[in-house]
Order: C-alpha cells, then sequence, then structure tokens
C-alpha cells in the first residue's frame, strides 16, 4: 500500500505550475478597525475614529507560559480618545503583530505596537 497522486494535463501546463513562484504573504494591509475589550465586552472600533490611544502593559502574574518566556508575557490596556472627544477606557487590547508605519525626515519607520506607549494620530 502507498500513496500515489495524479493529473491529467499538459507537460507545458505543468511546467508553467511548477516554475511560477506563489506570491509571498506579507501580513501587510493597513487596518480599518482595532478591537479593544472593557468588562468582557469587545468594542471594534474604527481606527479613522481614533484620536489617539495609551496603552498600559503590566507582567501577567502567575502566568502559565513556561518560565523562559514568561517574562515577556505582558497585559496590555488602552485608554482611547476619539475624534470627537469622547474616550473609552479598555482593560485588555491585543494588537497582536501590528506595526505602526510612518515616514520621518530621515526615512521610513516601522514600530511594534508592543513597544509604544501612546501615540496621537493627525489628519
Amino acid at each position: 500500500m502507498g500513496t500515489s497522486a495524479g493529473g491529467v494535463g499538459s507537460l507545458a501546463g505543468f511546467t508553467q505550475f511548477t516554475s511560477q513562484s506563489p506570491d509571498a504573504i506579507q501580513g501587510r494591509r493597513i487596518i480599518d478597525y482595532l478591537n479593544v475589550y472593557q468588562d468582557g465586552v469587545t468594542h471594534r472600533l474604527a481606527v479613522n475614529r481614533i484620536a489617539s490611544i495609551a496603552f498600559r502593559r503590566q507582567p501577567v502574574r502567575n502566568s502559565s507560559l513556561p518560565p523562559y518566556v514568561a517574562p515577556e508575557h505582558i497585559y496590555s490596556a488602552a485608554t482611547v480618545t476619539f475624534t470627537d472627544g469622547g474616550t473609552l477606557d479598555g482593560d485588555n487590547v491585543n494588537p497582536g503583530t501590528l506595526l505602526l508605519r510612518g515616514t520621518t525626515p530621515d526615512g521610513r519607520v516601522e514600530i511594534p505596537w508592543q513597544e509604544i506607549e501612546a501615540v496621537r494620530f493627525t489628519r
């Protein structure tokens, strides 16, 4: 018993299929919203309505992660100020692997969200 695979088609079609490398998945796109949690309720916030975000971070106490990564297990909360002046004091926000991208006089910058304390958007 064995495993086999087969297909029907021309050799030219097969060569074209194998010679084209697939586009790399970059996972780079502009986000339209950010999820902020408050008392167990998810608030899906439109980024274009956010004027500023201030993060608060603290280590997770009694982390269930292995000891070699437990010190990096961080709990993040955020205070969001909206363009209309309202605020939301979230008790949890997980931006994951998001990057804040921008340009400066010295060139392009990419900053991981976990390294940002506060950001203010100017439109």
